[in-house]
């Protein structure tokens, strides 16, 4: 028998009639094995009688790989070749690391699509000095041809220690691990911190299938049921952690770049003195937060460092790592009746006998849909955080961790965002609202908290008070009764390209019958044709002349004598005042008393539940009935002139409501039926008679 060059065979490979027989029937497998049942494990353990084990049991009293499983007759031969072994092995078929893996498919935790997790890492190459460490300790490690960890590294086929799954020499259930391990002895994971639990609890060798998604998360669970909230996933990519808190693939391998789980922040072989066996300090300090969030440390010594006030922790209680609520670990409570929750967050301190100064719900609107861009700094809702994405929110102006600053005069604790070139020394309220608001110009360079409270409401333009003290006199403070507000004249943030309007065509705009006042006497006044009369932010002058010391001024006519006195800008009439009925009453004291009462008339004519003529009671309320004043025949903003006296009329400019004088007089034809319309166009100089 010529044999193949090159390959390896085993020594007694020369006497063929030591294993194989030639005048007989082929044995199991057409090899012609010598006897007809002799099977291979049974040939092989003629010579090798230590390496039988028919039985897992035998197998592992006497620290061997079982010789036979089953219907599986010949596993000596499913891993040695007596004639065409692998070079440089121990007869085997395949020199490939993972043969292995042809029958232990269970434990093949290179497949990807087995879903087996946590395994000992295999085909990796073991770093030189702990090669050395290991071989000082002498023990010889089997290695792949490239120095990499395989199946034999820990397991030994044939020389196993008894009672161990083919583990290779060594003593105690954690010690296989500790030669290669040194710097894990004595620091083994304690259970509930009374026994130490075995390196294969948490470091199942060959893995599990049944922790997907987040593997350490899920096998620390089965000891500590408490759920950690801090967020896992793709978004924990983008802190800055160090080296010295790993982040780990799907599989529970350590990589650089990768998600959090619990051995992230707690090291299961940590010293027992650690608290809860942190990498770094959690409290007072907070380093174990601020090493993965450093752009979260600013918020120390802010008003939301609440070290001494509710704990002793520097993210606590608005954070809680274990059993906090989504989305950000919270500790707190948020407030329900809040629209979005980062507001019911804030509002859980912010409120009424809360932890911090209460907060209005007036103000800046809350949780809406941004229409116009604002800068990247003013940070806008995510779908993440449970609300609306793209809603401004707290958030948006105020930086909860402190990355913003207190500015100088507008109160501590405020905690705002600003551009990139806002400094302390250029901050105003102002500064705050024109990076989104660059279109308004500002009024009078005043602050924009003035009047636009960001957590407070003011009603009734009450922030126009707060500058101007005269806004609730004159025309103004009638207007505002009517719920005419400042803005209804005013514009108090004009546009670039606005064309400024003169105050006459404000008010021509809500009241444009008074444009006929242009060109008339009363459009010609020094006060322009409404300020005469009608002062908008002042009282208009109230001293009268009196003709008599005794004489009274009713009420309805003021406005017209102001000016229409003697000495004032406009003509006097002769008599003003219908005459009073007067009655001589004797007393008992034999005297005589002169009572006067006035006359009150009734008119018939109305227009839209407003009388054409109106009559005025005693208090000026204009009516259908009462005395007669300037304002019952005279329109002051009809700018309708009279016929000349040439021509047999009154002076021109008289501004009469119905210069005919015919549907005025029924005014007066109740008591002057016959010449009611003289009465009308000689009133002002008919000679008055005492009316008995």
């Amino acid at each position: 028998m010529k044999e193949e060059a090159g390959k390896p065979h085993h020594p007694g490979v020369g006497d063929c009639l030591s294993c194989h027989v030639f005048h007989t029937r082929t044995g199991e497998g057409g090899r012609a094995l010598r006897g007809r049942e002799i099977r291979p494990e049974i040939l092989c353990a003629r010579c090798h009688p230590a390496y039988k084990a028919e039985t897992t049991k035998d197998a592992r009293e006497k620290g061997m790989h079982v010789t036979k499983v089953g219907e599986k007759q010949d596993l000596c031969f499913r891993c040695h070749a007596i004639h065409k072994s692998a070079p440089g092995t121990p007869l085997l078929l395949s020199a490939k690391a993972y043969s292995c893996f042809e029958c232990h498919d269970q434990q093949n935790s290179i497949s990807e699509i087995k879903g087996i997790v946590l395994s000992h890492p295999v085909f990796e190459r073991i770093e030189k000095k702990r090669l050395e460490a290991v071989g000082n300790k002498g023990k010889r490690l089997v290695l792949g041809p490239k120095g990499e960890i395989v199946c034999r590294t820990c397991h030994s086929v044939h020389k196993a220690l008894p009672g161990t799954a083919l583990i290779v020499g060594a003593a105690g259930a954690n010690a296989i691990c500790f030669p290669c391990h040194e710097e894990k002895r004595g620091k083994a994971h304690a259970e509930g911190g009374k026994k130490d639990v075995g390196c294969g609890v948490c470091h199942p060798v060959h893995g599990r299938n049944d922790l997907a998604d987040d593997p350490w998360k899920k096998l620390c669970s089965e000891c500590h049921p408490r759920v950690s909230m801090h967020p896992e996933g793709e978004a924990d990519r983008a802190t800055r952690r160090p080296p010295d808190l790993p982040a780990f693939d799907s599989r529970g391998r350590s990589v650089r770049i990768g998600t959090i789980s619990c051995p992230t922040c707690h090291q299961s072989h940590g010293m027992i003195e650690s608290p809860r066996r942190l990498r770094k300090d959690y409290r007072p300090s907070g380093f174990l937060c601020t090493a993965c969030h450093p752009d979260r440390e600013n918020v120390a010594l802010t008003p939301h460092d609440l070290r001494g006030v509710s704990g002793d922790g520097f993210c606590e209680p608005c954070h809680i790592p274990h059993g906090g609520t989504t989305p950000w670990m919270l500790g707190i409570t948020p407030d329900p009746s809040a629209g979005e929750p980062g507001e019911g967050v804030c509002r859980s301190c912010h409120k009424e006998k809360g932890l911090a100064s209460p907060v209005g719900k007036g103000g800046h609107p809350l949780n809406i849909l941004v229409g116009r861009p604002i800068p990247d700094v003013y940070p806008l809702s995510s779908a993440k955080s449970g609300g609306v994405a793209g809603m401004l929110v707290c958030t948006t102006c105020h930086d909860v961790h402190g990355t913003g600053f207190v500015p100088v005069g507008l109160g501590a604790g405020k905690l705002l965002r600003r551009p990139a070139d806002q400094n302390e020394s250029t901050l105003t309220r102002n500064g705050e609202c024109l990076p989104c608001h660059k279109q308004i110009a500002t009024h009078a360079q005043a602050d924009c908290a003035s009047c636009h409270p960001p957590h407070g409401e003011v009603k009734n333009d009450a922030g126009c008070l707060g500058c101007h003290e005269n806004k609730e006199k004159g025309t103004a403070a009638r207007h505002i009764e009517k719920g005419k507000g400042c803005t209804s004249c005013h514009k108090v943030h004009p546009r670039g390209g606005a064309v400024k309007k003169t105050a006459e065509s404000v008010c021509i705009a809500c009241h444009p019958k008074t444009d006929r006042l242009m060109g008339t006497p009363h459009g010609e006044l020094d006060g322009g044709i409404c300020g005469s009369c009608h002062p908008v932010h002042q009282e208009p002058e109230s001293t009268i002349v009196r003709r008599r010391g005794y004489e009274e001024i009713f009420a309805p006519n003021v406005a017209c004598l102001r000016c229409h006195q003697e000495g004032g800008i406009g003509p006097l009439p002769t008599l003003i005042e219908h005459p009073t009925r007067k009655k001589k009453v004797p007393t008992n004291y034999g005297g005589n008393v002169t009572l006067e009462s006035v006359i009150t008339m009734v008119g018939r004519f109305q227009e839209g539940g407003k009388a054409l003529f109106p009559l005025f009671e005693e208090n000026g309320k204009p009516g259908l009935s009462g005395r007669i004043a300037c304002l019952t025949c005279h329109d002051p903003h009809a700018g309708v002139a009279a016929a000349a006296p040439e021509k047999g009329g009154r002076v021109s400019g008289a501004y009469l409501r119905d210069s005919s004088d015919n549907f005025i007089g029924e005014i007066c034809s109740a008591c002057h039926r016959s010449d009611a319309t003289s009465h009308v166009r000689k009133f002002h100089v008919l000679p008055r008679k005492e009316v008995d």
